[in-house]
């Protein structure tokens, strides 16, 4: 029987919003927001129970927050691209090449210095979830896991649109990029570990 071990890391996610230097262009903002009537909110397409098909927990904040704010709510849903920061630039601070969006919120940004650090056209604030990541490993192909560097050399599968295969790709500036494979659930990147005996 394939022997495996679990490791927990927690994340918190809030919303992003395009970054603000002074309270003259918040204020500019506000009033086109109020002019329009409307609040654009850009959420995960395929993401459930956060947002899949206009319904989810992301859905139902937006829907609180435009209410909150006597807006109309405009869903932006849109899939998520290799990196968090493609998806900061398309849905936040510039918009796709294809004209869709940008929107005024995004749902569902981990909160994480280094991305606010490399995306400084983007404000991410008002934390509203904490997210549990789970790492699954072969005992016997990383008997011990003792940071980053004990996944060097291993096939790393993980769910898309998740925030696990966000910071997979992302970390050590990409270092392992070739070894992630993008499964559509959890389920099915667990299952492929069991079959194949390899770390997935």
């Amino acid at each position: 029987m394939n022997r495996r071990r679990f490791t927990r890391a927690s994340a918190l996610l809030a919303l992003a919003a395009l970054g603000l230097s002074s309270a003259a262009p918040a204020r500019a903002d506000w009033d086109k927001l109020r002019e329009t009537g409307i609040l654009k909110v850009a959420v995960y397409k395929e993401f459930a129970p956060f947002s899949d098909n206009g319904a989810g927990i992301d859905v139902d904040l937006a829907q609180a927050l435009a209410a909150k704010l006597g807006l109309k709510l405009s869903l932006l849903p849109f899939p998520a691209d290799e990196e968090l920061a493609d998806d900061l630039r398309n849905m936040v601070w510039k918009g796709h090449y294809l004209g869709y969006g940008p929107a005024d919120v995004m749902m569902h940004v981990p909160v994480d210095n280094r991305l606010m650090a490399d995306n400084p056209q983007v404000r991410i604030f008002a934390p509203y979830y904490v997210e549990t990541l789970r790492l699954v490993r072969s005992a016997r192909s990383i008997p011990q896991f003792e940071g980053m560097q004990s996944l060097a050399g291993k096939r790393i599968g993980v769910e898309k649109v998740s925030l696990s295969g966000m910071l997979m790709l992302g970390e050590g500036e990409g270092r392992f990029r070739d070894q992630v494979h993008i499964y559509p659930s959890a389920g099915e990147a667990l299952a492929s570990m069991i079959a194949s005996g390899l770390p997935s």
